[in-house]
């Protein structure tokens, strides 16, 4: 209905309007913010896509469900506060957005991929309770978020869900995971740090793709793992010194410590008895 109305700088919207179709101000390239009455429920595919200047939304308390692409390409997009009730997030939804922090409502079951792709300045992120499933590229690229938090329940991270997050350093993994992409951390850097359950299938993961893992809190499975060859020597000391454990200046000592583990492994039973 306005579709590429580029001079359209606000909108106006009826309480009697329940739904915004879809593509229904995409490339309103003037359009600076949006606030949408408590009655509307859903916004439809690309309802807001490509519109370069809006800068702030405000959803009813109504929404329930935000389509595909709805805010995709919204490149000055910085704020935007979701609902209590809001149900589903599509495909693509905010992606290549000004996102700097955002809290999804426990209300989101629903997660599409790629949601947040891109979203270059996106530094926090509180996931919904109730999320099983982050999928394919659902952060990819979002070089800014440097830790984000699973919820308990969560099972299950597709291929490039945080592929491309070359800030990431924390990475918090409930034991209701079982199912990883391989893909799922390409290309993060070698700060990656994945925190879990010891013997969780978050630490298996860890361990067959070469990835630092921690495990509640403690040093001891790292230990074991870099004595079996399943850590490279340079990301066990990276881990120590971020958990607090060790500084520049205890290296040399955590070597020597290694060197003895390497050469009697009987101490690592003393270790972590």
């Amino acid at each position: 209905a306005f579709f590429e109305c580029r001079a359209l700088e606000r909108i106006s919207l009826g309480g009697g309007l329940t739904y915004l179709p879809g593509d229904v101000f995409s490339c309103c390239t003037a359009l600076k913010s949006v606030e949408l009455p408590a009655q509307i429920t859903e916004i439809g595919a690309y309802a807001f896509s490509s519109c370069g200047a809006l800068e702030t939304v405000g959803l009813g308390s109504g929404v329930t469900k935000i389509g595909q692409s709805a805010f995709c390409m919204c490149t000055a997009l910085t704020d935007v506060t979701l609902p209590d009730g809001l149900q589903e997030i599509g495909y693509n939804a905010f992606s290549h957005t000004a996102l700097t922090a955002l809290s999804i409502p426990d209300s989101v079951h629903t997660l599409g991929g790629a949601a947040f792709a891109d979203c270059a300045a996106l530094a926090r992120i509180e996931l919904p309770a109730h999320l099983r499933e982050l999928k394919r590229d659902t952060f990819a690229g979002c070089t800014a978020l440097t830790a984000i938090t699973l919820p308990d329940g969560a099972e299950s991270i597709g291929d490039e869900a945080f592929s491309g997050c070359t800030a990431l350093t924390d990475v918090f993994l409930p034991d209701s995971l079982r199912r990883f992409a391989e893909t799922a951390f390409a290309d993060c850097g070698d700060a990656l740090l994945l925190h879990g359950p010891a013997g969780s299938a978050a630490e298996r993961f860890a361990e067959r793709y070469a990835l630092a893992f921690q495990a509640d809190g403690r040093i001891a499975a790292q230990i074991e793992k870099n004595r079996r060859g399943g850590l490279p020597l340079r990301r066990f000391f990276r881990a120590c010194a971020r958990c607090g454990t060790a500084s520049a200046g205890m290296f040399t000592l955590l070597y020597d410590f290694l060197y003895f583990l390497l050469h009697f492994p009987f101490s690592c039973a003393i270790l972590k008895a």
